[in-house]
């Protein structure tokens, strides 16, 4: 009779996220089986709510399943992301997002927040608070039960292809205003994957918070 081995554990980072794959070799798939699900275990109790799904489950499949089981109406707005998250929830099929909105320039925010150029000024001039008011704004607006906003500030580096800045995500609900600002760098197309995969998290997360 042969001797099982150790499960194996491997990752493989992606653009804001990393995959873990375990992998064990015994005697009989049962057994092997046996040896993966108690190293999954351990992975679950180590990482606990940063794991967000397995096998072929995704973060904003699993983050509207959360939402259905909460009876949550979702709206999205976007101003760096370029409808990046909406695309995500709508590729769901799920009934909880009602909708979503890019307001990529001054113009578009000021007149979705109903603000005087000076109002607007003085949100602009923190993207945190900005980001706070096109969620409140939203979830107004489209009568939904939270709403998530992104604001991101980003300028390129002298003499590289290369961004730096900072992106804004705001959650509003019911309980008040959940916000989350992160540093991030790199090309554009990928900071805003980044800045995308961050505020579909910071909603996944609050759910399961409040759950």
């Amino acid at each position: 009779m042969k001797e099982s081995k150790n499960p194996i554990v491997g990752t493989l980072a992606a653009i804001g996220d990393v995959r873990i794959r375990i992998a064990a070799r015994a005697d009989s798939p049962e057994d092997a089986d046996t040896l993966i699900g108690a190293m999954e275990n351990e992975v679950r109790r180590r990482l606990g709510i940063l794991i967000y799904g397995v096998d072929d489950e995704t973060l904003q499949g699993n983050t509207a399943a959360l939402l259905a089981r909460k009876a949550n109406r979702l709206a999205v707005v976007e101003t760096f992301t370029g409808g990046a998250i909406a695309q995500r929830f709508a590729g769901t099929g799920c009934p909880v997002f009602s909708q979503g909105v890019v307001l990529p320039g001054v113009d578009a925010q000021r007149g979705f927040l109903a603000c005087t150029p000076d109002g607007y000024d003085a949100l602009a001039k923190e993207p945190a608070r900005l980001a706070a008011a096109l969620a409140d704004a939203a979830r107004s607006r489209f009568t939904v039960d939270v709403a998530l906003a992104n604001v991101g500030v980003f300028r390129p580096e002298e003499g590289r292809p290369e961004h730096k800045g900072e992106s804004h995500t705001v959650l509003a609900t019911a309980r008040g205003s959940v916000p989350n600002s992160q540093v991030l760098g790199g090309e554009l197309p990928m900071v805003r994957e980044r800045a995308t995969i961050l505020a579909i998290d910071l909603l996944r997360k609050t759910l399961l918070a409040e759950s």
